[in-house]
This record gives C-alpha cells, sequence and structure tokens, in this order.
C-alpha cells in the first residue's frame, strides 16, 4: 500500500484537484465494466431491444450483425475509458473521452441488470458480480447525474431464451425445465420482446420522474 501511495504522490494527481480525478476513476471503471459485460452473448441477445429501438444504433445490426453490434459497444465504451484514464495526464485525451462519455448518456441512461445479482444460480458467480457492480452503478449515477436531468435506470431480464442461452445448452435441459417450472407468469422462457416494451418504456418521456430504479422484466421467477 505505501508503494501505491508513493508512486501516485509521484506522479502529481494528489496535487491538486482530488475530487476531480476521484469522479474521473469513477467514470473509468463505470466504462471498464460497461465495456466487459458486453462481451458475453447473453448480454448481446438483451441488447437486441436497445439497439433495435435506437435511432442512433440500429445501423450497428446490417453492418456488424448481433454479436458484432455488441462488441462494437464494448470497445467503445473501452475507448471512452481510455481516454478518460489518459486524461489524468493529457487534457485533450480527457476531452475526448468526456464528450464520448456525454454521447453514452444523453438524458436517459437505461442499463440491463439482470435478476441473478439478487437471486444467482449455480455457475453464474461472476455473470452475477458484474450485473450486481450494474446495480450499484444504477443507484449512484442516478443521483450524481440526477442534477443535470439525466435518468439513470435498469431493467432486469429474468430467464430469457436467446442465442447465448442455446449456445450454452440451457434450453432445453433439465436445469431449463426446472426454470419455467418456477416462472409463475406464462410457465416459460422469456424472449427478447418481452423486454422490449420495458426498454423502450424507461427511455420513454412517461419515466421523467423516474430514476435510480431497476425494473424487473422476468415473469415473475426468481
Amino acid at each position: 500500500m505505501n508503494t501505491l501511495i508513493t508512486i501516485v504522490t509521484k506522479s502529481g494527481l494528489l496535487t491538486e484537484d482530488l475530487d476531480y480525478h476521484v469522479v474521473r476513476a469513477a467514470m473509468v471503471i463505470l466504462f471498464l465494466f460497461f465495456g466487459y459485460q458486453k462481451w458475453f452473448a447473453y448480454e448481446a441477445q438483451v441488447l437486441i431491444p436497445y439497439i433495435s429501438h435506437g435511432p442512433l444504433l440500429a445501423w450497428l445490426y446490417p453492418g456488424f450483425g448481433i454479436q458484432g453490434a455488441s462488441w462494437f459497444l464494448g470497445v467503445a465504451e473501452w475507448v471512452f475509458g481510455a481516454l478518460l484514464c489518459a486524461g489524468f495526464w493529457n487534457k485533450k485525451c480527457g476531452i475526448l473521452g468526456a464528450l464520448g462519455s456525454c454521447a453514452a448518456f444523453i438524458g436517459t441512461v437505461t442499463n440491463v441488470s439482470s435478476v441473478t445479482s439478487e437471486h444467482p444460480v449455480p455457475h453464474s458467480s461472476l455473470y452475477a458480480a458484474t450485473k450486481g457492480v450494474i446495480d450499484t452503478l444504477t443507484l449512484a449515477l442516478a443521483k450524481e447525474l440526477g442534477p443535470r436531468n439525466i435518468r439513470v435506470n435498469a431493467v432486469a431480464p429474468g430467464h430469457t431464451e436467446t442465442e447465448g442461452t442455446r449456445c450454452i445448452g440451457l434450453v432445453g435441459s433439465e436445469q431449463a425445465r426446472q426454470r419455467v417450472a418456477a416462472t409463475p407468469l406464462g410457465g416459460r422462457f422469456g424472449q427478447p420482446e418481452d423486454i422490449a416494451p420495458v426498454v423502450v418504456f424507461l427511455a420513454s418521456d412517461g419515466t421523467a420522474w423516474l430514476t435510480g430504479e431497476c425494473i424487473s422484466s422476468s415473469g415473475g421467477a426468481r
């Protein structure tokens, strides 16, 4: 720890504007986690309603496909985070990262969480942990960005039939049948089309007084 403190002190980061540097570091960590989750096949499927209904993002599917679009967004978020990090030493890089951040958070932010963040299933520890981070970030950003009239919410899909869940052999398995049996509404896996209306609703003017919320779209599954 002493070595770390010595390195940071010599870097000159603590000489002035400590609060400014702390906020910058928080944004770097935020984009690190946002970009990381885009590499999951499941995440690519959950993003379908976001990208399909996004006037600024709909072009991604014709150009990159479903998984490629998710990777593209993940790389973009990592680039924004890297530029913000470089801004500690180079203000021009910091400005570019800030501009990218503004583009990512225009008016409303709807994060993709999951019911596994609070109700994890076996062999999902890493995935559930990343979604728990998203839940906490949603609450924190809602308070930080609220004064700028930027709403931050999250949607938490339940067990959803996607290309990702099919590829890992979940759909049709005994584990899947158990999860379906435990889903009160409909007794089935969710579909991307079940998630899309919730995403659109959170981005609409009808939720102008809604922020810091995580809406479960899981058919009642826990």
